[in-house]
């Protein structure tokens, strides 16, 4: 019964596909987008930035194109979660946006503590510390309060995403050159579910550690002002964009503390509340 689930989203998206590729909304339709998108990754270029040739490309059609790009990813993955981007109000307008945005999460890129990770396989790694909430149910409607998420929530982990920032030009990057290419989703780090209750969520704070030198400090609170409200945005979003989010689903909130650009090293981050060390992320990077 889980793996129907868990298909559903991918049949959804594959049907999709010829429905975008034939909606005329403008030079280039989203699959064609999304096929600039999946033919740098394959040949492992960088990043287009789409909205240089499609200037008139709005939010709405971005995700279009995410959803076209997800369908075609989705018939060699599977899904593992989703995940929230610019969650705070100065990201948002560095991009020229009001809200945050939200992409897919693949099993492929999912990776165990201890990783070692090579920074030549990106285009331009970063590193985020972050919070993840399990889904123990399946999400099919809209959450009308935080109760209903609350209830949906299995455990609560830590995660270190590691985006993808290898884009052909940053100086001309939007915000719908982010939602269109899935929010820079790359690989991500899920370390072991912290003891933690739904009241004391938002009194979480992360370390981030570099051969023993500390780098970064991040709050929950930092996602969204409330990582409830983040994870509640974050699951609504979503729902409308791909109708159900299967049990299982890892949510991530978005970045706690600063989004930093990975250099080769030993890195540890640690999760706690006041004194109480809660659990630890390891990794390794290198050349």
């Amino acid at each position: 019964m889980k793996r129907q689930r868990r298909c559903c989203i991918a049949l959804y998206l594959a049907a999709l596909v010829p429905l975008l590729s034939a909606l005329p909304l403008g030079a280039a339709e989203p699959g064609q987008l999304a096929e600039q998108l999946l033919v740098a990754e394959r040949q492992q270029t960088a990043i287009p930035v789409l909205s240089v040739s499609e200037p008139e490309m709005d939010l709405a059609k971005a995700y279009q194109v995410q959803q076209a790009y997800v369908a075609h990813r989705l018939q060699s993955d599977t899904l593992a979660g989703f995940k929230a981007g610019l969650t705070a109000k100065p990201g948002q307008q560095r991009f020229g946006l009001s809200e945050p945005v939200a992409g897919v999460l693949f099993a492929s890129g999912r990776l165990a503590n201890n990783a070692r990770i090579a920074r030549s396989d990106f285009g331009q790694l970063m590193i985020e510390t972050e919070l993840g909430l399990l889904l123990a149910k399946p999400l099919r409607h809209p959450l009308e309060d935080m109760a209903a998420l609350k209830s949906a929530v299995a455990a609560v982990v830590p995660v270190i995403e590691l985006p993808d920032l290898g884009f052909a030009d940053l100086k001309q990057l939007s915000g719908v050159d982010i939602v269109a290419a899935n929010v820079s989703a790359r690989r991500f780090i899920v370390g072991e579910p912290l003891a933690v209750d739904s009241e004391q969520l938002n009194q979480l704070s992360v370390s981030l550690m570099m051969n023993d030198q500390a780098i970064n400090h991040g709050h929950a609170s930092d996602a969204m002002g409330d990582q409830w409200q983040a994870a509640w945005w974050l699951a609504n979003t979503l729902l409308a964009q791909y109708g159900e989010l299967p049990a299982g689903s890892l949510l991530l909130t978005g970045a706690l503390g600063k989004m930093l650009p990975a250099k080769p090293g030993e890195y540890l981050a640690s999760y706690s509340i006041g004194q109480d060390k809660l659990g630890q992320v390891s990794f390794q990077i290198s050349e």
